[in-house]
């Protein structure tokens, strides 16, 4: 049986955090590539900056969270030509309402979702209220246009587990909105939304996590047309089963790794049990025309105990805790980056490791920490090298 804390663990809340899109490659076949990399709010052809101050109070509400943006000029990123903003959810327009410990801002993620090129900018607040149920989570949704982010035309959105068409309920510490992600996995021009849920419950399985995919169109997010999915171990065609305490969800990373124009979603579950160890593992789930999908081409789990992956599975290593994308090499095929901060080097406890796997025809990986040759500084205990990430 596995044993599992929500302890918040506020020092390792990540302070802020940027999200962009994969960059534009041309496929071998003649299907459409994902969207250029890009965070500009306003497009004026400078990216932008979002900054998630999620700790940050609003008058006497602590840690209602907000999010600072500073956008792009000639000279770099600036505060005064146009305006830094900081949003929060005591501001005009915005939908919900401040409120102690909501973290607004803890997790960030920009894409075009109504491909109007002016990007815009969801924003998770996974510890919010949904009426008198404590902790469900809900994203808020800001779009771009000529003067930046605004809340108004079009309008804020709010999105949580009971909003209409979006699948599934909200749960008292379902922690909705924890991790987000961006990727046109449909490939029809808008952008589309991945929502961690790193405490969902699966029927009687408490915390094994599940990922909610909101599809883009030309209003923006909607639910309905796609529908909106939501994906977990005991989905059809998904490897692994749904257990307690998984955390399925907890992050989220998104590339072009078959580069066939069709975005695909990895997804940390950072507390997978391998056999009788808890190591952690990383589901895939690959693009299609309809959307994200488990079958064709099959859905797959990456651990450290697959031929070919570099290191082998520990206890409580959290491979998966931390996804990037990038193409590495080159070569046009993304290539996927996971972090193991708890990953023992030799007899140094916790020091961290990153492994990388590369696609194309070629597979195989790398495994990076501080004592390999070359890299700077040494392997400590307690260093988590790879507890963040970041690529493209």
């Amino acid at each position: 049986m596995k044993i599992r804390t929500k302890t918040l663990m506020l020092a390792t809340v990540i302070m802020s955090i940027l999200v962009v899109l994969p960059s534009v490659r041309i496929p071998p076949s003649s299907a459409v590539s994902s969207s250029p990399l890009h965070s500009d709010f306003n497009g004026d052809g400078y990216d932008d900056l979002a900054i998630g101050v999620p700790h940050e109070s609003i008058g006497t509400i602590t840690a209602a969270g907000a999010v600072n943006v500073l956008y792009g000029s000639s000279g770099g990123l600036q505060a005064d030509s146009p305006d830094d903003q900081v949003w929060h959810q005591n501001k005009p327009g915005i939908r919900g309402t401040c409120e102690l410990s909501d973290y607004f801002g803890r997790a960030l993620a920009v894409g075009d979702f109504n491909n109007d090129n002016y990007d815009d900018l969801a924003i998770g607040v996974p510890y919010e209220s949904i009426g008198t149920i404590e902790i469900a989570g809900a994203v808020n949704v800001l779009y771009g246009s000529s003067a930046g982010l605004q809340a108004d035309s079009p309008d804020d959105q709010r999105w949580h587990q009971n909003t209409p068409g979006v699948r599934d309920t909200c749960e008292r510490n379902d922690n909705f909105g924890w991790a987000l992600s961006v990727g046109d996995f449909n490939n029809d021009g808008y952008d589309d939304l991945a929502i961690g849920v790193r405490y969902e419950d699966i029927g009687t399985i408490g915390n094994a996590g599940a990922v909610n995919v909101l599809y883009g169109s030309s209003t923006g997010l909607q639910a309905d047309s796609p529908d909106d999915q939501v994906w977990h171990q005991n989905k059809p065609g998904v490897r692994e089963a749904c257990e307690s305490g998984d955390y399925f969800g907890y992050s989220l990373g998104v590339g072009d790794f078959f580069n066939d124009g069709y975005d695909d979603l990895a997804i940390g579950v950072p507390y997978e049990s391998i056999g009788t160890i808890d190591a952690g593992a990383v589901n895939v789930l690959y693009g299609s025309s309809a959307g994200l999908q488990a079958d064709s081409p099959d859905d797959q789990l990456w651990h450290q105990n697959k031929p070919g992956v570099k290191g082998v599975c520990g206890y409580y290593e959290h491979f998966g805790a931390a996804l990037a994308f990038g193409d590495f090499n080159n070569d046009n095929y993304d290539d996927l980056a996971i972090g193991v901060p708890y990953e023992d080097i030799g007899t140094i406890e916790r020091a961290g490791a990153v492994n990388i796997l590369y696609w194309h025809i070629h597979f195989f990986t790398q495994r990076w920490h501080q004592n390999k040759p070359g890299v700077r500084g040494t392997c400590e205990t307690n260093d988590y090298f790879g507890r963040t990430l970041t690529g493209q």
